[in-house]
C-alpha cells in the first residue's frame, strides 16, 4: 500500500463509516483536511464547522451524543486546553460518547509559535476518569484509532499526527506493537518519533538488534503486554516528545521499577526540556533544541551498545 497522510487515512476511514451509519457527526473547530472535502460534500448533514469556539463544540457535541449520535471534534491539539472544563464535566463525568481528535501534537505546529505547542495532553488529560487515549504514529494506528473510539461507549481524545508516513509494522489490533524485536536493549516511543527511530535502527548495522516498542493507546494502557515484552531486555529506553513529567514515560517507569523482577533493569530517558519554549521554526529544529532528533537519539543508543 502507498504512503498515506495519516488525517487524510482517519477521515477517510469516517466516510467509509458513514456510509452506514448517519448517527456520526463530525465537527470541524475551523479545521481543514482533503479528505473532509468529500464528507462534505457527500454527507452535509453530518458535517458542521463549528468556527473557533472550542468550548461551544464540547457542548454540542456531548448535547448531541446524549440524543444518540456519534460526534467527532476535530481541532488543533494545543486548543484543547481551552475546553478543558468542558471535557471534564460534559464528557467524562457524563460518559458522553464523543471523540475529540486533536491535530498537530508536541512541536507539530512550531511554525506557528509558542501557543501552538502542546507537549502535555497525557499528564493533565489522565486525571480526567472514563476517558480513552489513543495515539497515531502512521495511517494504520489512525485508523485503528477511529475504529476503537467508534466502538467505545466512552468519550476518547485522539493525538492526531499530520503528514505522509509508510506504514509500521505490527498488528492492527495491538495498543503496544512490538514492531521490532531485539536482544538486550529495547526503545519504547510513540507517534512521529516512533517513525524516526525506525529508520534510525534499519539504517545503523550496530543497532539492528534494538528492538522497538510502538505505544497506539496510553490509556487505558495495557501494562500486561508490556510487562511481557520488556521481560527480554536488559536496558528500557523510553522516548517522548514531551517533558518527563508530562510524559508517558514516568508512568512507565513506574509500572516498570514497581515490579520485584524489573527493579535491576537499566531506564533511560530521552524527553524534552521543562520549559516554555518562546522560539518558531519547524519540528526538527525544535527537536534538535530538545536532544530528541534523529543524530541524538542515534548518538545516545550507540553509546549504550
Amino acid at each position: 500500500m502507498k504512503d498515506i497522510d495519516i488525517r487524510d487515512a482517519f477521515f477517510e476511514e469516517i466516510y467509509n463509516y458513514l456510509k452506514i451509519d448517519k448517527k456520526i457527526i463530525l465537527l470541524s473547530v475551523d479545521q481543514g483536511a482533503l479528505a473532509i472535502n468529500k464528507i462534505k460534500k457527500d454527507f452535509p448533514k453530518n458535517y458542521f464547522n463549528i468556527g473557533i469556539f472550542e468550548q461551544t463544540a464540547i457542548n454540542f457535541a456531548a448535547g448531541l451524543a446524549q440524543q444518540g449520535y456519534k460526534p467527532y471534534v476535530y481541532l488543533i491539539a494545543p486548543f484543547t486546553l481551552r475546553a478543558l472544563e468542558q471535557i471534564k464535566i460534559s464528557l467524562c463525568s457524563m460518559k458522553s460518547k464523543v471523540t475529540i481528535v486533536a491535530s498537530g501534537p508536541g512541536f507539530t505546529y512550531a511554525s506557528d509559535g509558542p501557543t501552538h505547542y502542546f507537549n502535555e495532553d497525557y499528564q493533565i488529560l489522565k486525571n480526567f476518569p472514563n476517558l480513552n487515549f489513543y495515539c497515531t504514529s502512521d495511517y494504520l494506528s489512525a485508523i485503528k484509532s477511529f475504529r476503537q473510539s467508534y466502538k467505545s461507549r466512552n468519550p476518547s481524545y485522539i493525538r492526531l499526527e499530520k503528514g505522509i508516513t509508510c506504514k509500521i509494522p505490527g498488528n492492527l489490533k495491538l495498543s503496544i506493537n512490538h514492531i521490532l524485536k531485539g536482544k538486550k536493549i529495547l526503545v519504547i516511543s510513540n507517534g512521529q518519533l516512533t517513525f524516526v527511530i525506525k529508520k534510525i535502527l534499519e539504517k545503523n548495522k550496530k543497532l539492528n538488534n534494538l528492538g522497538l516498542v510502538d505505544i497506539t493507546q496510553f490509556i487505558p494502557l495495557n501494562f500486561i503486554r508490556i510487562e511481557k515484552i520488556v521481560k527480554n531486555y536488559e536496558i528500557i529506553v523510553l522516548i517522548d516528545e514531551s517533558p518527563l513529567r508530562s510524559s508517558i514515560n514516568q508512568e512507565l517507569y513506574f509500572q516498570i521499577k514497581n515490579k520485584e523482577k524489573f527493579s535491576k533493569k537499566k531506564i533511560i530517558f530521552m524527553n524534552t526540556y521543562f520549559k516554555f519554549w518562546k522560539i518558531a521554526g519547524n519540528r526538527d529544529y525544535l527537536k534538535i533544541k530538545n536532544n530528541i532528533d534523529e543524530a541524538s537519539i542515534k548518538k545516545r543508543l550507540l553509546s549504550l551498545i
